[in-house]
Formats: C-alpha cells, sequence, structure tokens
C-alpha cells in the first residue's frame, strides 16, 4: 500500500494543467475528479466504499479508464489497488514533468501486457528505462534491437512464453542463437512455457538446433508448466529487456540496466528456474 505521506495534492482552484505536461499527466491531473478518486485508490478504499462517495457511474468510468491506463487492477476481493505504473506515478510526485516523461518512456510497454503481469513487476523496473516499439507497417522492428543484444552477450538467461520467429533465423534457417552458441561460445539458460516447448520439440529443424546447442554443455533448458506475460532476458547481468506484443502484434521492447531492474530481473528468473524441470530435447 502506498505511504499516504505521498498522496497525490489536490489540484489548486485557479490552476490548469500545462500542455507541456505529457498525456499520461493531463489525463490524470487535469481532473479534480480523477485526482481524488487517484488519492482513494492509494488510501486503500474499496470499490464499494468508492461507489458510495463518488456514485456507481463515476467510480465505474474513473476506474475504467484508470485500468485502460495501466495505473490500477481491479482485485477478486472488490478491491482496487495501484499498479507498478501507478505507484511510481504516486510516489514521484515532488517531480512530476521529470517522471511523466519517464512514464511516457515506459508507458506503452505496460500497455501491451496482460493484467496479471502487474504481480510480477515494481516500481523500481520503471526508472531509467525505455520502450522501442514496432509500428504497423514493421511489427517485428524491435526484433533487431532484440537480436543485437544477443549479437553482444557472452551469457543469457531468458524466460520464454511463446517462440520469436521473425528477424531471428537467417535465410538458411538458422537462428541468431545457433550462431552465437556454436560458433561463439554463448552460455545460455533457458526456461519455456508448456507451449514452447511442444512447439520446438514437434518442429524438426528447431528440435535438432535445441539438441546441438545442449550437447555444447553450455546451454541448459528448463519446462516451466504455467505462462509468462512477456519474453524476459538478461544479458550478462547488464541489460534486461521485456518483449511483449500489444493488441494490434506489433511487438514492443522495454530494457532497463539499472542495478534495481537486474536485481529485479533475476530474482524473477531463479524464482521461475525454481518453479521448472531441466529437460532435454
Amino acid at each position: 500500500m502506498s505511504d499516504t505521506e505521498n498522496l497525490v495534492p489536490e489540484m489548486p482552484a485557479e490552476e490548469s494543467v500545462s500542455e507541456k505536461v505529457p498525456p499520461i499527466g493531463r489525463f490524470l491531473f487535469g481532473s479534480r475528479q480523477r485526482i481524488s478518486i487517484f488519492r482513494d485508490v492509494q488510501k486503500g478504499v474499496s470499490y464499494a466504499e468508492l461507489t458510495d462517495r463518488y456514485g456507481d457511474s463515476l467510480t465505474s468510468d474513473t476506474i475504467n479508464s484508470f485500468r485502460e491506463k495501466s495505473l490500477v487492477v481491479k482485485t477478486s476481493d472488490n478491491r482496487v489497488r495501484l499498479t507498478p505504473l501507478g505507484e511510481y506515478i504516486s510516489a514521484n510526485y515532488a517531480n512530476l514533468i521529470q517522471d511523466l516523461r519517464q512514464v511516457k518512456q515506459v508507458d506503452e510497454f505496460f500497455a501491451a501486457i496482460p493484467a496479471y503481469a502487474s504481480d510480477l513487476l515494481n516500481p523500481d523496473v520503471i526508472k531509467g528505462g525505455e520502450t522501442l516499439s514496432g509500428n504497423l507497417v514493421d511489427k517485428n522492428a524491435v526484433v533487431y534491437d532484440y537480436v543485437n543484444n544477443i549479437r553482444q552477450a557472452d551469457e543469457i538467461k531468458e524466460i520464454v512464453p511463446r517462440l520469436i520467429r521473425a528477424g531471428l533465423y537467417d535465410t538458411e534457417g538458422n537462428s541468431i542463437y545457433r550462431q552465437r552458441i556454436m560458433e561463439d561460445g554463448l552460455q545460455c539458460t533457458f526456461i519455456h512455457t508448456e507451449d514452447v516447448a511442444e512447439a520446438i520439440a514437434s518442429a524438426e529443424q528447431q528440435r535438432a538446433e535445441a539438441q546441438e546447442h545442449q550437447q555444447t554443455q553450455r546451454v541448459s533448458y528448463w519446462r516451466y508448466s504455467g505462462e509468462f506475460p512477456f519474453t524476459l532476458t538478461i544479458y550478462d547481468d547488464e541489460l534486461i529487456t521485456l518483449l511483449a506484443d500489444n493488441s494490434d502484434g506489433v511487438k514492443v521492447l522495454f530494457q532497463n540496466d539499472t542495478e534495481a531492474s537486474l536485481e529485479w530481473a533475476n530474482d524473477i528468473f531463479e524464482t521461475y528456474k525454481a518453479k521448472s524441470k531441466q529437460f532435454s530435447y
């Protein structure tokens, strides 16, 4: 729960939000009602209490708009809580403009991930990060950035919830991972979900490549039976990327190299590895 000492200030009666504030700032701080409801969410007020204070219609419309902006999630016990993005904004209001510009750099990624991903993330992951995005013409544009990170790494740890094909294979069908592992000595630890493991096992060339990787003794595969919201990759314990698809199928890549983000990523990786079983293709 957020500290009540850091509640978003109420809007002064004679002031308006500057056009220089990024869109999410104009959205949140451009309405006294939204600020008031956001403050109540910070305090831990239940959804029922919100409807008592503001009425069903205003509460529903406002909370839904907060959810669309990835600021809050509604829990199974009929409460509303801030997402990591919402917590980040509320905790850093003293540096509003600077922080909202940071949010502008990352909010596209948060809009692309499912709601349950908020349970994995924390506000420290946001600070210092940035989002790269493809477009409708080239939905896989950011895969080139992802591949470039792979080219420069000596060790990679990765959780893979779905196969990435576009941009990872050359004209002969060999992946960037095969080149780096077989020719450059790259070390890798992969956690594959059931869907990924089954897809690789059923594709002759990809299965053969995975077997070839394992024979080097520098690559291990782990099988996880649950779901995971994005591809998490840790490069040399120096950089993390989170790769997801938005509702239009455009790939969105969040990246960060802060100590806090690396600590978070390694904790997540080790937690899911502990829940997985090592296996061979």
